[in-house]
């Protein structure tokens, strides 16, 4: 067959569809390492406002009792306050949970804080009508800290509304 000419200085389209499934392969790779850790967080904070939602609804139902939530910087804690004493009781756990005490993801940090002065809050004390009993609203920031990414929300002062 000599009457047929071949040019060798392209690309056949056999290595062209090669190298874009190569490129495709990485691009997925790269672009959804990360998410696994993003559902960490969220995930985390969803929890947290779970816990904040049962502490109004265990306030709201039990008039004779304070309740109150303590915060570190890698977890938080449910409190009973007793009427009398005014004593701390940690014997009542969160739903599905064993303890009182929550821990955190070791990779996620958190932080409480007033909105309005920037202070660092400790605790919050909700009231007989799930509203925490505070001056301002409250920032609480989830921070993830390999990701150098966050999640945060604000809960109203008058109403305990979580944002």
């Amino acid at each position: 067959m000599a009457g047929i000419i071949r040019k060798e200085n392209g690309f056949t389209v056999i290595e062209l569809i090669c190298v874009l499934i190569i490129v495709a392969s990485i691009s997925a790779i790269l672009a959804f390492r990360n998410i696994g850790r993003d559902f960490v967080l969220m995930g985390e904070a969803l929890v947290m406002k779970s816990h904040l939602h049962y502490i109004q609804f265990l306030a709201l139902s039990n008039e004779s009792v304070s309740w109150k939530i303590e915060f570190e910087q890698n977890s938080y804690k449910l409190l009973k306050i007793n009427p009398v004493t005014h004593e701390s009781d940690d014997s009542l756990a969160f739903p599905n949970e064993t303890s009182s005490l929550h821990n955190l993801n070791s990779q996620l940090t958190l932080s409480v804080k007033n909105l309005q002065t920037g202070a660092t809050i400790n605790n919050i004390v909700y009231n007989k009508y799930g509203a925490p009993e505070i001056d301002n609203d409250i920032k609480i920031r989830l921070t993830d800290n390999n990701l150098n990414n966050y999640f945060e929300f604000i809960i109203k002062k008058d109403t305990g509304f979580i944002q």
